[in-house]
């Protein structure tokens, strides 16, 4: 009996197969584009964060006049928001496992080092290494802290707009609003932060990949020669 894998475990067991077996540098690069891919993640997050205020600035801007399509704005961005939010945080966790996958093995091979002066540069370039996963896994924290108290607020903003979409409603809810706005703007300065351990730690496991050189030009077609007019043949 042959047993089949649905298609994404078995992509996941080819990837793991293939990250175990790949060199040092190999394994730094596929590490540096987990992180990279988490960065842009992050900054999807954080451009729905100004989406999601921006939003409400348009409900609290037609308070005098018809509410329902600003709110219905204001929902769907955050709904974009939580989803744009898990991601980036799913990814981190990827990252997390790869960066001490990756520090493991580097430390496993390093054994075969002899020379003592290498031996000790090594393990000192792993403490770095190490030191700045550390500081994304520390960002990442505060990160996933600070989008759970804003994504709490929007919630419940939501919620409450939703039985109470008035004039008066916008006017009770402007202390939440007001506290919407600063946990946004304290949820991206998280992001930012940790978008700078980030790029620290890429520059730390992996050098800068040199970008392929542009194509050649294209080859413009011939221009026909144009035929003799009568004129011409006649002159």
């Amino acid at each position: 009996m042959t047993l089949r894998l649905p298609p994404l475990l078995a992509g996941l067991i080819v990837a793991a197969a293939q990250f175990g077996c790949a060199t040092g540098y190999q394994r730094a690069d596929q590490t540096t584009d987990v992180a990279a891919d988490t960065s842009a993640r992050l900054d999807k997050a954080g451009a729905q964060v100004d989406a999601v205020l921006a939003a409400l600035d348009g409900v609290v801007a037609a308070k005098g006049g018809d509410l329902r399509p600003p709110f219905t704005k204001f929902g769907d961005e955050a709904d974009r928001t939580e989803s744009a939010v898990e991601s980036a945080r799913t990814r981190a966790v990827d990252l997390r496992k790869r960066v001490g996958e990756h520090l493991d093995s580097w430390s496993q091979e390093a054994k075969a080092i002899s020379n003592p002066e290498l031996k000790q540069a090594s393990a000192a370039r792993r403490e770095k290494a190490r030191a700045s996963a550390d500081r994304v896994v520390e960002g990442m924290d505060k990160v996933t802290a600070a989008s759970d108290i804003f994504l709490t607020d929007v919630k419940d903003l939501r919620t409450f707009l939703r039985s109470d979409l008035t004039a008066h409603g916008v006017d009770a809810a402007a202390p939440a609003i007001k506290k919407v706005g600063s946990d946004g703007q304290a949820l991206k300065k998280t992001i930012d932060t940790v978008q700078d351990s980030i790029k620290q730690l890429r520059s730390e496991l992996a050098s800068p990949v040199q970008p392929p050189p542009p194509p050649p030009p294209a080859m413009q077609p011939a221009t026909p020669a144009s035929s003799p007019t009568k004129a011409d043949q006649n002159k």
